[in-house]
């Protein structure tokens, strides 16, 4: 079993988003904005490859420098294509969470 952490991570210049009519996040460039996430470590090159899998070919890599707890540090984040039609409303993993978790895994992991 692969082991691999997540540590609290920004990403400035960058606001994430909601993607219109659903509950998953795209992220945007916006000049003074901050997108909170995290960094995975760890990660195998097979688990990346399903990473990339998962988010389909709407998605590519983007090679950013991000802050980790007060230092900068080289990372990938994956950026929506033309494809995907973002909203204007600021994505939050706690309100995620709260509204929309429970659906997410019914729909992806039960069914």
């Amino acid at each position: 079993m692969e082991t691999f952490r997540v540590i609290p991570a920004s990403l400035h210049g960058y606001r994430a988003v909601y993607a219109k009519d659903h509950s998953y996040p795209g992220i945007i460039k916006e000049t003074g904005s901050v997108a909170s996430g995290g960094i995975i470590r760890g990660l195998s090159e097979k688990a990346i490859s399903r990473l990339e899998y998962f988010e389909g070919e709407n998605y590519s890599l983007e090679a950013a420098n991000v802050d980790v707890m007060g230092r900068p540090e080289d990372a990938f984040f994956f950026v929506p294509g033309s494809g995907i039609n973002l909203s204007s409303k600021t994505w939050q993993l706690v309100e995620w969470r709260r509204r929309h978790k429970a659906a997410y895994l019914d729909r992806y992991f039960k069914g």
